[in-house]
Formats: C-alpha cells, structure tokens, sequence
C-alpha cells in the first residue's frame, strides 16, 4: 500500500539558535504518534548567513530515519520572506502539511491530527503560547482576543481583517487548494515580508474566506527582539501600507472604507498613546466586546491548555537541542 505524504514546511533565515528546537519538536511528532504517512522535510532557506544549513545537515545526519525524503532550498541570495514562503509551495507533497517558521516550534499535542482535522473551512487556526527568551511565558491575553475575534467575526477572514482582531499566523492550517491557486500565489509576491496578512487578503479575494479556532495549542510562537512584528521597518510597513489598500479595493462602504483608511494612518505614529486614543477600529472592537461579553467570557473560561506541561515538554525539547549544537561545535573545532 502506497502511503500519503505529510510534509513539513520550515522557512528559515539566519536561525541557527531556534531551527533544531524546531526540528526535534518535528522529531517528536512523528515518534510519538506514528502516523502512517511518508514524511517530507522541505527546507525553505533565505539565503541565511549563519549556520543554519549546516546545523540542519549535521541534525540530519544524526536523525536518518525521522524523513522519508528532505528538500533543502537555499538560494545564493536573499529572496525576501514572501517570495523564499510561495517558492515552498512548489515542492509540498500530498494534500497534508504544515507550513511553519524555523523559530517556531510544535507543541506535545498532535499536529497531523489537527491538519487533518480541517473541515471545508478555509482556514484553521490553533491558540499559540508565546516563547520568550527560552521561556514559554502566560498568554492569557493573547488567547482572550483570539477568542474574542472568533466570537465577535464568526468565522469571517474579510471581517477579521477590515476589523481589530487577534489571529495566530504561526497556527495557521490550509489546503492544497489554497497553495495551488495561482492567483493567490502571484499576489503573495507582491509584497516583502507580510505573507500572512497577503495570504488572508488573497483567500478572501478568491473564495468565502471561513475561519475556524481551535482550542488547542500546536505551536510555541516565539517572539525576538528582530521580529518584524516588533521592529516595524520601512518594507514592513509599506507592505502593510499596500495591504489596508487592497482591503479599501475590495469594499464598497464608505464607511467601512475609512475605518480601513484610519487603521492605515495609525500604523504609521510613533506615540502609541495618540494612536490609540485615534485608533476609531479600537472603539467598535470594545463595543463588540462589550456586545459579545457572555459568550467569550464562557468559551475563555472553557479553555484547559495547562502552560505547566507545555514548560515541561519545552525544556526537555531543549535540553536535546542544546545538547545537539555542543556537539555540533565541537565537531567544527576538530
């Protein structure tokens, strides 16, 4: 019998400190749970200037049994995080994977469950826990308006994104429908850095655009000072720029039309307090929450992710991966 293959995706760039954090995390999925599948790895490198590669050749060379088939993708040079994400596409195997960055990491919880779990909606989505400096830190906050968003939008990607909203990029599951539309492709690759943000505008462009949360965690989020979540650098923010007006395009109320045009003028100040206090999508979220109170309140109560498990699993999780680039130095020192 021929088996299905489920391949796992890694976008990687100068992440030699995380990527085999990641790849024992990938380790652990796939001899835990055993399920029959062949096992991709594709790689899918920025032209990074560390040790990642090498890191990832030397983790291989150790685990040769964990991958039915490994592509490694590296380019001579930088490509840019949307081009370096669509160019993975190409090489997905099967109608199963899992798309995800080389510092991030899976939870204890079955991945290839939840991938297969993913119904006729568009999109899924698991609740992240954040990592920060090796600690998987309290995200309570981030879960309540991950909840919120889901209650308040009911399952709806094109309002999640014209509204104020929560949503876990890293968690993302898909389908092979979506990564062999050629149109959402090209749109991708429009922009520099924002794949997420373009792949939610290019679903909702093409189809329904559905959503649906899980309440599960599958993946450790890590959030570095480099992120360009946090930095906000000029290709980061004309990116997003070009995003809210792709979002004006698609709507007809003017109404909705300047909510977009607000939401695009407060990305750009430098004091948060102004921008908050201008922020008008921030008052319609609070009154939406206000709205929605009982029924988010009750699925947030309802959650059981027990973060003190999760810490243990994560140390173990690193103890090897430490253990793994020790002896990787000291074979570069022989």
């Amino acid at each position: 019998m021929t088996l299905e293959t489920f391949s796992f995706v890694i976008l990687t760039f100068n992440h030699e400190k995380y990527i085999i954090e990641l790849l024992e995390s990938i380790k652990y999925q796939i001899n835990t749970y055993k399920k029959p599948f062949n096992y991709k790895l594709i790689i899918a490198d920025d032209s990074s200037r560390d040790n990642t590669i090498e890191l990832i050749n030397f983790w291989l060379t150790n685990n040769t049994d964990t991958f039915d088939e490994v592509e490694i993708l590296s380019p001579e040079s930088n490509q840019g995080t949307c081009i370096n994400y669509t160019k993975s596409w190409e090489h997905i195997s099967g109608k199963y994977f899992k798309v995800i960055a080389g510092d991030d990491l899976f939870s204890f919880n079955d991945i290839v469950e939840s991938v297969q779990s993913k119904g006729d909606e568009d999109l899924l989505s698991g609740l992240p826990i954040l990592l920060v400096n090796n600690e998987l830190i309290d995200s309570n906050s981030t879960h309540f308006h991950m909840i919120a968003t889901d209650v308040i939008y009911k399952g709806s990607i094109r309002k999640l994104l014209n509204g104020l909203s929560m949503i876990s990029a890293p968690s993302f599951i898909y389908s092979k429908e979506i990564i062999s539309n050629r149109r959402i492709f090209d749109f991708i690759r429009n922009f520099k850095l924002v794949e997420d943000f373009a792949l939610l505008i290019g679903i909702s462009k093409e189809s329904k655009g559905t959503y649906r949360l899980k309440h599960q965690v599958d993946i450790y989020y890590r959030r570095t000072a480099g992120s360009a979540f946090i930095v906000k650098n000029n290709l980061f923010l004309e990116d997003k720029y070009d995003c809210y007006d792709e979002l004006s395009k698609m709507e007809s109320s003017l109404f909705k039309k300047i909510l977009i045009k607000n939401r695009k003028f407060i990305l750009g100040l430098k004091v948060r307090y102004i921008s908050s206090v201008l922020n008008l999508n921030a008052y319609i979220y609070l009154l939406n929450l206000i709205f929605n109170c009982k029924k988010i309140y009750k699925e947030y109560m309802s959650l059981d992710l027990n973060i003190d498990k999760h810490r243990d699993y994560y140390k173990i999780i690193n103890a090897i991966s430490n253990n793994v680039i020790e002896n990787f130095e000291k074979t570069k020192d022989n």
